[in-house]
Parts: C-alpha cells; sequence; structure tokens
C-alpha cells in the first residue's frame, strides 16, 4: 500500500504478516513519481503501537479542576534501516529490498474485539521524510504471536491463597501457559480450618489489563465454570473439586509493553452471600504462537525453566556455551535448555535463552 503526500511517492509489500520475536520480514520498498527537494531522507521501521488510557487533568476560569479518562498511543520504534540514495537525491528512484528482524522479546499483538479494541500492534513502515512538511509513506500491520516461554517467569509463584480461615490450593494443574481454545483441568482443593456456607464453588480465568501512566486497572472474566452449589464447609474436613476450564478463542496474550501490561490468572472461588468470597489464584500465561504448554509441576507447584529470570533480575551467569553449540537467532522453541548463550544480534556478549526463545535479558 501507498500513500500520496508529495511529487514523490512510496509503496511497500512485505513478504508475511505473521511472525513470532525474533523473525524477520522483508520488505519491497518502491518509490517512484517525481523529485522533491523537501525530501531530505528516506527509512523503513518496524513501529510498536501501544494504545493506552491515563487521566487528564484541566482547571477552568474559575480554578476549578475537572478529570476525564482519555485514549493515547505510544509508539516506539526498535528497528529501522535506511533507504539508499541515489545519484540525483537522498532517496533513489526505484524498488529497495529491505529485511528487517523483530526483537527477540518483541511484545506481541494484544487486541480485545469486545473490549478495549487494539491495545498493541506492530507496523512495517517506509517513510521518505520531507522537511517541514507531511511525511509520504506505505505502512502494512504485522501480526507478532507470542512464543509459551515469553513470559513463563511471570507464572512461576505457587498459587496464592487470599482467604487464610479456609485454605484453598489449585493443584495437578495440566499447563501454566495456555493458547487460546486450549483446555485447563486441575484440582480445586478447599481445607477449612472454620466452618461456613458457600452460594456456590467455581472456577474462572480472568484477565487484568493496567494502563500505567496512572495505574488505571480493567478487569474481566474470559470464562467460568461452576463446580457446586449450596456447599456446606465444615473445620477439619477437606473438599476436592476437579475442574476442566476453556480459554475462548480470540482473547488477547499476556503481553508487557510501554504504556500497559495483561497479567491472566485462574482462580478458585467459593461465593458467599452477604460475606467476602474465599478466593485461591494462580497466575497462567496466554500466548498465541507455537510451540508446546509450559506443564505444572504435581501437587500444584508452578512450572519453571530452570534459572529463569524472576521480578526483572537476571540469572546467574555462567561460562558461555561454545557459539557452534548455541542457538541461533531462528532457534526453535525446545531446541537448547535454558542457559546463557552468545548473543546472536551481537548486542551483547551473552543473552539468555529460556528453553523456548530470547528474553531481554543480556550481559557484557
Amino acid at each position: 500500500m501507498g500513500i500520496l503526500g508529495s511529487d514523490m511517492t512510496v509503496n511497500a509489500a512485505v513478504d508475511r504478516t505473521s511472525v513470532q520475536p525474533g523473525e524477520s520480514v522483508t520488505v519491497k520498498v518502491v518509490v517512484g513519481g517525481q523529485p522533491d527537494a523537501k525530501v531530505q531522507a528516506g527509512r523503513v521501521e518496524l513501529a510498536c503501537i501501544n494504545r493506552y488510557q491515563e487521566k487528564e487533568y484541566q482547571r477552568d476560569s474559575d480554578g476549578d479542576r475537572t478529570e476525564r479518562t482519555v485514549t493515547r498511543e505510544d509508539t516506539t520504534v526498535p528497528v529501522w534501516q535506511p533507504i539508499p540514495g541515489g545519484p540525483d537525491g537522498p532517496v533513489a528512484f526505484g524498488e529497495h529490498t529491505v529485511t528487517l528482524q523483530f526483537p527477540p522479546d518483541a511484545t506481541p499483538t494484544a487486541h480485545e474485539p469486545e473490549g478495549f479494541g487494539s491495545m498493541v500492534r506492530w507496523e512495517v513502515r517506509a517513510i521518505l521524510d520531507r522537511h517541514m512538511s507531511l511525511d509520504p509513506d506505505a505502512s502494512i500491520e504485522v501480526q507478532v504471536h507470542s512464543l509459551p516461554g515469553q513470559y513463563a517467569h511471570w507464572a512461576a509463584s505457587p498459587p496464592v491463597v487470599k482467604s487464610p480461615k479456609v485454605p484453598m490450593g489449585l493443584e495437578q494443574l495440566s499447563t501454566r501457559a495456555l493458547r487460546p481454545g486450549d483446555q485447563l483441568t486441575g484440582v480445586l482443593h478447599v481445607n477449612p480450618t472454620e466452618s461456613a456456607k458457600g452460594r456456590t464453588v467455581r472456577v474462572q480465568l480472568e484477565r487484568r489489563r493496567t494502563d500505567t501512566p496512572d495505574n488505571m486497572e480493567d478487569v474481566n472474566t474470559a470464562m467460568e465454570v461452576e463446580l457446586a452449589r449450596d456447599v456446606k464447609i465444615e473445620a477439619g474436613q477437606a473438599l476436592q473439586y476437579p475442574f476442566q476450564i476453556p480459554l475462548p478463542e480470540g482473547v488477547p496474550p499476556t503481553f508487557q509493553a510501554n504504556k500497559s501490561h495483561m497479567h491472566w490468572y485462574l482462580e478458585g472461588i467459593i461465593d458467599r452471600k452477604l460475606r467476602s468470597d474465599f478466593v485461591v489464584e494462580a497466575e497462567v500465561v496466554v500466548f498465541t504462537g507455537p510451540g508446546d504448554p509450559v506443564a505444572a509441576q504435581p501437587a500444584g507447584v508452578p512450572a519453571a525453566a530452570p534459572a529463569a529470570p524472576v521480578g526483572g533480575s537476571q540469572p546467574p551467569v555462567p561460562p558461555p556455551a561454545p557459539a557452534n553449540q548455541a542457538p541461533s537467532a531462528q532457534a526453535q522453541p525446545g531446541s537448547f535448555p535454558p542457559d546463557w548463550y552468545p548473543d546472536p544480534w551481537l548486542e551483547s556478549r551473552l543473552r539468555y535463552w529460556d528453553g523456548n526463545a530470547w528474553t531481554g535479558h543480556a550481559a557484557d
């Protein structure tokens, strides 16, 4: 597609519109039209657009402050290359071919069809930079799919019990990482220390998006499954509820972007009338690309890649593996064990491979 904005025009096409982090796209750019003295340069770039909400404050003539919620976009350009120049100008007419590689930790495309809409999208852009004027450009949207290990450390913590008087557990979980359309199975355990009554017992999958400028949180229950009704809980009498819950198709994945992030949780809930509910929750990862789900350990112990980064910290740095025994930039999930390896992009001396994908953790 192309957009006319001066005497010169630019059109672009890509060899693929669906990628994984670390993969590349080849862009064919055609510069046409007539020479334009205002054109100073040209470039082809990968742009990540993060759509989010924040609060905006205004004061009227009386000094009273009003507040409203506004939707904004934050754009980052992690990768770009110049369009070559020619003998008659800074941008050569004709066809150019450029290859751009997505970062190994690229934020996945995220969209809520029946909610906020687009949260993260990627575009390939070819741009002619005109001095103090409208820039002609061509843009193509590309879907970036996440891998199962990309945010695996988020789901590496044990389930959190929010009701100490009636401890509950989420055990024998089939996975802590799943795709839209997958099933999650397990057992909800209830081990009460005092007696109580509940209207229903259920499990649910819940997503929580936080827009970080003002920490605005949006919570949405994607699926819930009722396990029992009119439950009498007796102190010292353990209860078990096997369950199976599907993750609907089309839901957005787990992601971390500049201005927002999304987490997913499996919750076990005993709903009580006019009283606070008993709750236990375990974070899970929703991914959209290929790869085997990360299986959970028995008895409710979550899976965790060996030496995986936790809480933003880096794992210990061992001596690097030989380059001929290290994953390449296009390595497939599961092809090498988690470890530090020579950085295939040469941005640092070492980069951490979590067993499924390259991460953003690097060491010099």
